[in-house]
């Protein structure tokens, strides 16, 4: 005998929150732990819990289950003799239940004995559904769709953290549409119908504590999200796209190419995408609704909250790995076989393409609930890119490749210093100088002009190798 097995409930929800979430529903599986944690602790005498600290007014503060919502928040006093507690720390809080005058009105509020700075006590941050799962239902209603292409595009729904100190969290994707008219419109309608608006507002939530006759306030969410035509990029987008560290984590940059054509690789928006993405002429939307699985946004929301920790063993690893796979790949195109410089399409850089792929590692390890990011991981991040690449370039066949940048000429000095980085890859501005006998200033001026014209890219920092195809 077989079964067949249940259908997914049917959708309850046009719209999903996040700051205005009231029904268990709509919360996670660590949230609703973390709140019946803050319930129990209520009916005890003597209370240990651990939770997220935020101020209100000395010698008050608040206790709150996650950074994610106030709900079940513990009114907590400070007594003579102990510190008050960080703001935005997690918390292990020691006390006994003690009714106060708060506001004309008798409240229970948890008068504090000890205060321990701790991490977050509710374990590993797990979704709530399978990456399989996630995958499935975000595009449940297209279909023809690569699988490449969508676990690309799933991958920029979960994000990735800032991995540098140099580089803003999160990807910035190139949309080109080759089927029906409006069919990517539509598509990204239906993606962004899952997002809770105020997950990209990067604002945090005000909430009242009546009790004290205040508000207090949630960290933001730090996700800022950014659509914009490619061909006419607004400067606060474009702003953006060198992704240095300004107000917020993560950002997510998507640019839509709106002429069916090929992608111009050189444009400024090629150069900065993480990874391009085209939906193909036999793409379709097979159904209209517009209800939503609320299990899509709490799977992105538990994503966010953790990320795999990375050796530098294994992101030194993976970066070479990731440059040696595009630098085959350009060799096998001609649209990609001048474009791996600084500053082009397929940066064989530090910064370039390589962190694109690591990133995306970095994203998958989220979706999967990794500790620890391996080499295993990466390997299979550069496959699905490279392969992305691939298909972007079956179709580009068919309409033809975009010009090929043609080499800048060098100077007898600049070509001196490019044949001595061809033989010795991955040498310093000082290194090269004494080396070649040639005075440091002077590499430093032909070094400039080097990555101005993609001759060679920097392999690490303030490091230099030669592009293979120049």
């Amino acid at each position: 005998m077989s079964f067949l097995p249940a259908p997914r409930p049917k959708y309850q929800y046009s719209t999903v929150r996040f700051f205005e979430r009231e029904h268990g529903i709509e919360f996670t599986k660590y949230e609703l732990d973390q709140m019946q944690h803050f319930a129990e602790a209520r009916k005890q005498e003597h209370v240990e819990i651990t939770g997220y600290v935020a101020w209100c007014r000395p010698p008050y503060f608040l206790l709150l289950p996650t950074t994610t919502t106030p709900n079940g928040r513990i009114i907590c006093k400070v007594e003579d003799g102990l510190n008050y507690p960080d703001l935005n720390q997690y918390s292990t809080i020691r006390g006994n239940w003690k009714v106060d005058i708060l506001k004309k009105k008798l409240e229970k509020v948890l008068v504090v004995s000890d205060i321990v700075k701790t991490k977050q006590d509710f374990g590993k941050i797990k979704p709530d559904i399978s990456t399989k799962d996630f995958v499935d239902i975000l595009f449940e209603k297209w279909r023809n769709i690569r699988g490449t292409t969508k676990a690309l595009i799933s991958q920029s729904f979960v994000s990735s953290p800032t991995t540098m100190t140099e580089r803003t969290g999160g990807f910035t994707l190139t949309f080109a549409s080759y089927s029906k008219k409006n069919a990517l419109d539509m598509f990204l309608r239906d993606l962004n119908r899952f997002i809770p608006a105020d997950f990209t507002k990067n604002k945090s939530l005000s909430f009242p504590v009546p009790e004290l006759g205040i508000k207090a306030n949630l960290p933001k969410f730090g996700w800022d999200n950014n659509v914009a035509n490619i061909e006419n990029i607004p400067k606060k987008v474009d702003a953006k796209l060198d992704r240095i560290p300004q107000n917020t984590d993560e950002c997510s940059i998507t640019l839509l190419q709106n002429t069916m054509g090929p992608f111009n690789f050189d444009a400024r928006g090629m150069v900065k995408s993480d990874y391009p993405i085209v939906l193909e002429e036999h793409v379709e939307r097979t159904r209209v609704s517009y209800d939503v699985d609320l299990s899509i946004s709490k799977f992105i929301l538990a994503t966010r909250l953790s990320a795999p920790t990375v050796s530098l063993d294994v992101f030194n690893h993976g970066i070479l790995h990731n440059r040696n796979k595009i630098t085959k790949l350009a060799n096998d195109y001609d649209a990609f076989s001048k474009r791996t410089g600084n500053e082009q399409f397929l940066d064989l850089g530090h910064k370039g393409k390589p962190l694109s792929i690591h990133n995306l590692a970095i994203s998958i390890g989220r979706s999967n609930s990794l500790d620890t990011l391996s080499t295993d991981e990466i390997e299979n991040a550069s496959q699905i890119y490279i392969k992305n690449l691939e298909n972007v370039m079956e179709i580009q066949e068919l309409w033809g490749y975009d010009e090929i940048p043609a080499s800048a000429t060098m100077s007898i000095t600049e070509r001196r210093i490019w044949t001595y980085l061809r033989d010795n890859p991955d040498q310093s501005a000082l290194e090269i100088s004494d080396n070649m006998g040639i005075p440091f200033v002077d590499i430093e001026k032909n070094i400039r002009s080097l990555l101005m014209n993609s001759a060679i890219y920097e392999s690490g920092f303030e490091r230099y190798s030669t592009v293979s195809q120049y």
